[in-house]
């Protein structure tokens, strides 16, 4: 009779804790779907726009990959198309100042793919003016003739001819530079430094901030404040004027942790996936992807977590429980043989932020 007693009791209070460990759970949910729903209204897709132009005469725009090298084909046109985008990333704001200028975070490796692809623009047409000298020394028309192949990359209607002798041009350029232009072929950038000056670059980088809601609304444009140098730091920092989001001061910007991350504690990672951009332009609503995890290492400046990312959720914050950004996330995690893990990232300390720009935390 009292093992019957004591079984019953055991089985109350099971369903008891159970009942509570619902309550916990159910409560950590609404807690959490709380806090996603103010964090996603502060977390911005950033996009980074490059206009080149060739001597002054022609725009530059990225058209195709070569099928040997798979390096990037750059046409030519005398129309000015806009900026084309280069990157994409995640920023959002922390600041805004007395001037109402609002101060975003976002990677220094984000707003890089700019420079990155001026770099080999260069390359291409320093290789181009090497080609048509080496193809044709006498005849001065020769390089025109070989941009005007190029170009046969946009052309819709191409016939089977006109696409091989694109390719052909296209994979010839690329090899001059590999086997004489290169850092490995041409050591001192002697004779590589001697053909860019014959096909000068000039390029404009502006950063796109598109805000959540309305996915057709017009970006907001944003200038450079401070990127890290040397490497220092994978930190970068724009500043905008967003008249709608002074009304209401700092309250619109994500609130930054204080206390540093701790191993198994619960997070959420924010930001646009690159496969998530791609749907968004077709959607209504532009707004973040919001991932769960937890972190799983901590070291100097920087933690790991297994929430799932990809190229897009750089620059993104990580949230904990309370709604306060732990970090900014920065790169995916590499196993020992190098290959990446698809479901861990790594994030910088939201510290390095206040250490990266000590004026705007009264430093």
């Amino acid at each position: 009779m009292v093992d019957h007693k004591r079984a019953l009791l055991s089985r109350k209070i099971f369903v008891l804790l159970f009942i509570l460990l619902l309550l916990c759970d159910a409560s950590a949910r609404d807690n959490w779907q709380a806090i996603d729903r103010k964090a996603a209204n502060k977390v911005f897709q950033l996009n980074i726009g490059l206009k080149m132009r060739l001597d002054k005469y022609f725009y530059v725009q990225v058209a195709d990959i070569s099928s040997k090298g798979h390096y990037y084909v750059f046409t030519t046109s005398t129309q000015d198309r806009g900026y084309q985008v280069v990157g994409r990333g995640s920023a959002f704001p922390f600041y805004i100042d007395k001037k109402q200028q609002v101060y975003f975070v976002t990677n220094n490796h984000v707003l890089d793919n700019a420079k990155q692809m001026k770099d080999e623009c260069e390359m291409f047409y320093s290789a181009v003016a090497f080609y048509a000298a080496r193809v044709a020394p006498l005849d001065k028309s020769y390089f025109e003739k070989i941009l005007m192949i190029i170009n046969l990359a946009a052309k819709k209607n191409a016939t089977q001819s006109e696409k091989e002798l694109y390719q052909n041009t296209v994979n010839s350029i690329w090899d001059c530079y590999d086997n004489f232009l290169s850092k490995e072929a041409d050591p001192g950038q002697a004779l590589f430094n001697k053909y860019r000056k014959f096909v000068p670059i000039v390029a404009n980088t502006n950063y796109f901030l598109h805000a959540p809601g309305l996915a057709g609304q017009p970006a907001i444009e944003a200038k450079l404040y401070k990127k890290a140098r040397d490497k220092e730091s994978d930190l970068a920092v724009l500043v905008a004027i967003l008249p709608s989001m002074i009304k209401n001061g700092n309250d619109k910007c994500l609130q930054l942790d204080n206390k540093g991350p701790v191993v198994s504690e619960e997070i959420h990672v924010l930001g646009y996936p690159a496969i998530r951009n791609q749907k968004t332009m077709q959607e209504k609503y532009n707004s973040p992807t919001i991932i769960s995890g937890k972190i799983t290492k901590v070291v100097a400046h920087k933690f790991e977590f297994d929430a799932q990312i990809t190229k897009g959720n750089s620059g993104g914050p990580v949230v904990d429980q309370e709604g306060k950004v732990l970090g900014v996330v920065t790169n995916r995690v590499l196993n020992k043989e190098g290959t990446l893990l698809p479901n861990y990232g790594g994030a910088i300390c939201i510290g390095d932020l206040k250490t990266f720009v000590p004026e705007l935390f009264g430093r």
